[in-house]
């Protein structure tokens, strides 16, 4: 377990590959669950805890699904698993990190997950896990960091536009959309 975590953090910080990473369906299933818990104390995307979870359900399985439509245009689908457990892993540890850098108002009465982080680092922690998700699809797709970086812009805006659109469409949407 802690080798797992370990590979991670050098995932996070570009000492390591996605292609490293064990190939495991209960990994996947690890990782993506690890993601949606680590996303849940931050997120206020619905106006009840039922609701936000699944938004965060939503954009999780539209995030993994874009992935695999990615990854089989460029005929590399064998590659999902590895790639989603990469990407979904990073995503925990950004989020994790997220939690260590927020500033609380009172650390008494407000835990510092429940806490949001300021806008100038909320670019710079997005910033970071788009490079990651750079890296990892470079890798994944061999392609030049270009392309990945444009692969991976592409792939967060449409995960947000489909997830738009669904929560439209079912009545999930908060006030602030």
């Amino acid at each position: 377990m802690l080798q797992i975590v370990k590979y991670f953090v050098n995932l996070v910080t570009f000492r390591a590959k996605p292609q490293d990473v064990p190939e495991s369906d209960q990994l996947v299933v690890a990782t993506a669950l690890l993601a949606l818990v680590t996303s849940l104390p931050t997120a206020s995307i619905g106006e009840t805890f039922g609701a936000t979870l699944a938004i965060s359900t939503l954009q999780i399985l539209i995030f993994a699904a874009v992935i695999w439509l990615v990854l089989r245009y460029n005929g590399v689908s064998e590659r999902w698993r590895q790639t989603i457990t990469a990407l979904f892993g990073a995503l925990t540890i950004m989020q994790l990190f997220g939690w260590i850098v927020s500033p609380g108002t009172d650390q008494t009465t407000q835990p510092i997950a429940t806490s949001t982080l300021p806008a100038p680092l909320v670019m710079v922690v997005a910033a970071w896990y788009l490079a990651v998700m750079t890296h990892i699809l470079r890798h994944a797709i061999e392609s030049s960091i270009v392309k990945s970086f444009l692969i991976g812009c592409a792939v967060q805006l449409l995960t947000v536009v489909v997830l738009v659109l669904i929560i439209t469409k079912i009545g999930l949407v908060p006030d602030s959309l």
